[in-house]
């Protein structure tokens, strides 16, 4: 009796997936919006001449001040437009428009320059009711020469991408992908054909948990014979980035405050350990990355004030990243709103190296 179950078990624990109640993937509502409906306008100036007040603190001199940029907010909208050396508002030398949808998900998104190089663009997206894109339209035209993309997305019933369609200006196929995806919505294989239907690319995904495992890839001829082959083991590619959980069960050596809190936390990323820090209001205060020989790599750093707002960020950099070591740290003053309104740079030898101004226009004065 005990040899006829053994065959049953192994497939029972085997076949793990077979039990997992597959759930659809969802698409957030997103807010695009960096002060939540309350400016209308912020009005951006570049100054080069300043004002030692004491030690650790220096005052911007407004008359060296010229317009660098003005951003506009409206519900479904937002308007960013940057000057490079002249203060004619009617004339910005680049432009960036960016319309949303309700659930703030990018509709179209153009931008026109006229300096330093003469371009235009545009991107158009259409998404089905999950808020996934269905199709993106781009074209580009400048001096670069010309693009123009027109990529379709078709979805199954988990909101998996199982087709995506490339076509030309003339809306003749390209090449496809076919995808396959496992019962975690985890993408198992990918694979490439050209206008002719013929196979040129695959690549298969093996997983351990969420992480990738091992990955093969295959490349084909024009007459879909296989002419080249390679097995990654350990390594993350652009599938498992887009499809992997966010959820802390992708983090490492979490440490938590008496009140429940977060403290620290670590990933991986790209064969980096990536360390965060955070205060006991959740407000992150370091990100320290280092490769995975151990060598340090980058530092960034926050200061807050009680309420919350930005007063100092830094950076570091050391020679591992094959640049020298450098470091900048940036100043902020606020308004009342805990919005900065000054912002003045340093480097590691204490020269300044930026000053900004920016002018706000609220919504309502209350806020």
């Amino acid at each position: 009796m005990r040899f006829f179950l053994l065959p049953i078990l192994l497939i029972f624990f085997t076949s793990c997936d077979n039990f997992i109640n597959r759930v659809p993937r969802v698409q957030e509502k997103i807010n695009h919006d960096p002060y939540n409906g309350k400016v209308s306008k912020v009005i951006e100036y570049e100054c080069n001449t300043y004002f030692i007040e004491n030690e650790n603190n220096i005052d911007i001199n407004k008359r060296s001040c010229r317009l660098c940029a003005i951003y506009e907010y409206y519900p479904l909208l937002q308007i960013e437009k940057n000057w490079s050396g002249s203060n004619d508002i009617k004339k910005p030398d680049a432009i960036k428009t960016t319309s949303f949808n309700a659930f703030g998900h990018i509709v179209e998104e153009s931008n026109k320059s006229v300096f330093p190089f003469a371009y235009e663009s545009k991107s158009n997206y259409t998404y089905n009711e999950s808020g996934f894109v269905v199709k993106q339209v781009s074209y580009y035209h400048g001096s670069f020469g010309n693009f123009y993309s027109n990529i379709e997305t078709i979805y199954d019933e988990y909101n998996c991408p199982i087709k995506e369609i490339h076509y030309d200006s003339t809306h003749k196929i390209t090449k496809y992908f076919i995808n396959k995806f496992d019962k975690r919505n985890r993408q198992i294989k990918s694979s490439e054909f050209d206008s002719a239907n013929v196979l040129r690319q695959e690549e298969v995904l093996k997983y351990k948990g969420d992480d990738t495992e091992w990955t093969t890839k295959y490349e084909y001829d024009n007459n879909g014979k296989l002419k080249y082959k390679s097995d990654r083991s350990n390594s993350e590619n652009i599938f498992t980035k887009i499809f992997k959980s966010n959820s802390d069960d992708n983090y490492k050596n979490i440490e938590y405050y008496p009140n429940g809190k977060i403290k620290t936390k670590s990933y991986i990323d790209m064969g980096d350990v990536v360390y965060l820090t955070y205060d006991e209001n959740e407000r992150i205060i370091e990100r320290k990355t280092y490769s995975n020989n151990n060598e340090w790599k980058e530092t960034f750093t926050w200061k807050y004030r009680e309420d919350g707002a930005l007063l100092e960020e830094s950076e570091s950099t050391s020679k591992y990243t094959n640049i020298a070591y450098y470091k900048k740290t940036s100043y902020y003053k606020l308004d009342f709103n805990g919005n900065w309104i000054e912002k003045y740079t340093i480097d590691n030898e204490n020269n300044v190296i930026e000053l900004k101004v920016r002018e706000f226009e609220y919504i309502n004065s209350s806020f």
